[in-house]
């Protein structure tokens, strides 16, 4: 019982695929592990070991690879080599190859998969559960509905014409439809392979409760320990799935699902500690940041993300043919323009990027009608606050730059208004209500009242950064006034009466009542931008 064994991965997901090679070694002493390598080049400090076989995913699928690597995100990309790599195995004379997710560990030898394959199964497949599930919690049976039958971390094939066909049908799907796409139906390479089974003659499915046992049916399959042995609802644990492990709060037991806990697993929890361990062991780093060839970058900056992506793949785009093609930034600008099916809008622009991430999920469309004013105004200060995450977007692409810095506006006279705050005042009726736009008094309510709810943490700090709050209004060096200061000067008459800005002698009096105890008491948030060295700074 040889054969190949198969997992794809980027260089930060070597310590998982070291794993997966121990736990190769000893249960299929003869097999080796072939590494599909999502990267440019091999690094010898991560791969020089000799655990594994290394291939590169570009010389793998050869011309056309830069464009999957351009079109799809990381996940996506993983997903869509699967069958190009199992070809090339076939191509150098294997004849049963194993595909395995590199977050897999093997605990027994795989015998009922190979049997299957000797007796003639073109194809083996795994399905995320064999019995019904109607508890209510995730994943559920809609769940695999959305996301497909089988779990593709695991798949075995046999050298046959059969099985030649269907890799050539998959990874044509796989070419231009391996997205994560809910809406348009695919969950990247697995919601195709269920219809393998309909396409292709002798497709088996293994029911074995030892397979690809994970968080999506552990509950269904209890976990055991008898004579030294792991049992899976009695019979013999021969691979389990960590997917989505948290690195760090392993107790989570995985980040997709609100099912299970700790107490839930019983005794194989000790596996999950144990894994995480071995992971340490072989270089994972949760904190750390690892290089990604095919990363995106804007301006410098990983931005990478499956919207990204998304909106590229939507966008007129000539053919990827290099690396410099892909890493060239000029098409992620052109995402970054305002979307030309809506209105135009200078102060608070939605980008063609944001526009298609909006379009992707009608619940958005709902509840921000982007064809109103109020509603691209509602949208893009949900998508500043807290919407960029939901619609995995880095904030990096987003209007930061023009939305923080001030423009000139009428109502606010001296005070420079940045388009910020204006939408917090236009997408919140409570502050509509207790404040107004009228001149420069009104303003300065407004930001006091936004700096108020900022120290008690009912806003985001960055609706009023600290650059604008200590950039100055009027005069210079010793007698500058900053935004801060001049806010509240303008909401206090008594102030107003005594000291007169458009004068040295009166800017100079009011920065002294600044720095003295009692505009402490009253507003301990000044005291950050009224020192004197940092007001002669910005003036500088």
């Amino acid at each position: 019982m040889t054969g190949a064994f198969l997992t794809v991965i980027s260089q930060n997901y070597a310590p998982q695929a070291k794993c997966l090679a121990e736990s190769l070694r000893k249960h299929h002493p003869k097999s080796r592990l072939t590494i599909c390598l999502l990267e440019e080049a091999v690094n010898a400090d991560i791969f020089g070991n000799g655990d594994a076989d290394i291939i590169l995913a570009k010389d793998v699928v050869g011309p056309g690879f830069y464009d999957l690597a351009y079109k799809y995100d990381l996940t996506e990309l993983a997903t869509a080599i699967k069958p190009f790599a199992i070809k090339r195995l076939f191509e150098r004379g294997e004849q049963e190859v194993i595909y395995v997710d590199p977050d897999c560990y093997i605990y027994s030898p795989l015998e009922e998969v190979f049997d299957l394959l000797r007796q003639g199964a073109s194809i083996v497949l795994t399905p995320h559960a064999t019995d019904p599930i109607s508890d209510g919690l995730q994943p559920g049976e809609i769940d695999f509905l959305r996301t497909g039958t089988f779990n593709l971390g695991f798949i075995g094939i046999r050298q046959s014409p059969e099985t030649s066909r269907f890799l050539e049908w998959w990874s044509e799907r796989l070419r231009d439809h391996c997205a994560f796409d809910p809406v348009a139906g695919l969950f990247v390479d697995q919601k195709w392979v269920d219809l393998a089974p309909s396409f292709f003659d002798r497709v088996e499915i293994l029911r074995h409760p030892g397979y690809n046992v994970a968080y999506w049916n552990i509950f269904q399959r209890p976990i055991s320990r008898a004579q030294g042995q792991w049992l899976a609802r009695g019979e013999p644990l021969r691979f389990f799935h960590f997917s989505g492990l948290p690195k760090e709060d392993v107790k989570e037991v995985s980040c997709h699902q609100n099912r299970l806990s700790k107490e839930d697993i019983g005794p194989f929890f000790v596996e999950f500690e144990t894994y995480l361990a071995r992971l340490a062991s072989n270089g994972l780093k949760p904190d750390e940041e690892r290089h990604y060839s095919y990363a995106l970058h804007w301006r410098g900056q990983c931005v990478d993300s499956a919207s990204l992506r998304s909106s590229l793949r939507k966008s007129v785009r000539p053919q990827i043919e290099s690396l410099a093609d892909l890493q060239d930034e000029g098409r992620i600008a052109t995402l970054l323009e305002p979307h030309p099916d809506l209105p135009a809008d200078e102060m608070f622009p939605i980008s063609k990027l944001l526009y298609e991430a909006w379009l992707d999920r009608p619940a958005l469309a709902r509840q921000f009608p982007l064809f109103t004013a109020e509603g691209r105004a509602k949208f893009l200060f949900w998508v500043l606050d807290c919407g960029h995450r939901q619609l995995q977007v880095d904030r990096a692409l987003l209007p930061w730059r023009e939305l923080t810095t001030p423009v000139p506006e009428a109502l606010g006279g001296l005070l420079p208004i940045p388009p910020l705050v204006w939408l917090a005042w236009l997408t919140d009726a409570e502050l509509r209500r207790s404040t107004q736009f009228d001149g420069e008094s009104g303003f300065g309510h407004i930001l006091i009242e936004l700096r108020r709810q900022i120290e008690a943490g009912e806003r985001p700090d960055w609706l009023l950064p600290d650059e604008y709050l200590s950039s100055v209004v009027i005069g210079e060096e010793g007698s500058a006034i900053t935004v801060a200061q001049y806010a509240v000067w303008q909401t206090r008459p008594d102030l107003q009466h005594v000291f007169d800005l458009q004068s040295v002698q009166g800017r100079t009096a009011f920065r002294d009542w600044c720095y003295g105890e009692s505009p402490r008491v009253e507003m301990p948030w000044m005291v950050k931008f009224v020192q004197p060295d940092a007001a002669r700074s910005v003036a500088a």
